[in-house]
């Protein structure tokens, strides 16, 4: 083993640049890909949906960001929704995962964006599957979130919308809903 004494000057340096080296690399190559994050279009069951509105409590979902790896197709970013009641405390403190809409394609956003939880309020869900015209809930099969992405702040929102599994000629699709970023959005 070398002495203190006989450790030169130049193997400090090489010893030390081997590392730096390999992580500047890393970082390089790290850069030069892709920044885009994808999105899947998710669906919320019409049998939960309805669940939650018949309960009287029931103030809002609280929907957080999940995905394994968000800048992959076979992995977009999904949402998990946490139930609120009115008064802010939580419903069901189990997250319900909402499953990827059926043949859908994720969207992809390349530009800054910014992420945040998302809130859906009783009145979104409501909009979402009532016939304005006639204040009815439309026969619907689930609600489906589509990612979008606002072009002025750029925050992550969703779309709500009330949708049939088969199309159908006769049905009145209600103008929908958005969800609201929190924040700026107050999630409680």
């Amino acid at each position: 083993m070398p002495s203190f004494k006989s450790i030169s000057v130049a193997n400090i340096k090489s010893n030390f640049m081997k590392p730096v080296c390999i992580i500047l690399i890393v970082c390089f190559l790290s850069s030069c890909q892709s920044s885009s994050l994808k999105f899947a279009p998710v669906v919320y069951d019409k049998t939960s949906i309805s669940a939650l509105l018949a309960d009287t409590s029931f103030g809002y979902l609280l929907l957080q960001f999940n995905s394994k790896n968000g800048n992959s197709a076979d992995n977009p970013f999904k949402l998990l929704s946490y139930s609120y009641k009115i008064d802010n405390s939580v419903l069901n403190s189990s997250p319900y995962n909402l499953g990827i809409a059926p043949g859908s394609t994720a969207v992809t956003f390349a530009d800054s964006l910014i992420m945040g939880n998302q809130r859906a309020s009783r009145d979104d869900l409501t909009g979402a599957i009532t016939d304005p015209s006639t204040m009815a809930v439309v026969n619907y099969d689930y609600v489906l979130f589509t990612p979008a992405l606002d072009s002025a702040n750029h925050y992550v929102y969703y779309l709500i919308t009330a949708e049939k599994n088969t199309p159908d000629s006769s049905f009145v699709k209600p103008q929908g809903g958005r969800t609201q970023p929190c924040p700026p959005a107050i999630c409680q």
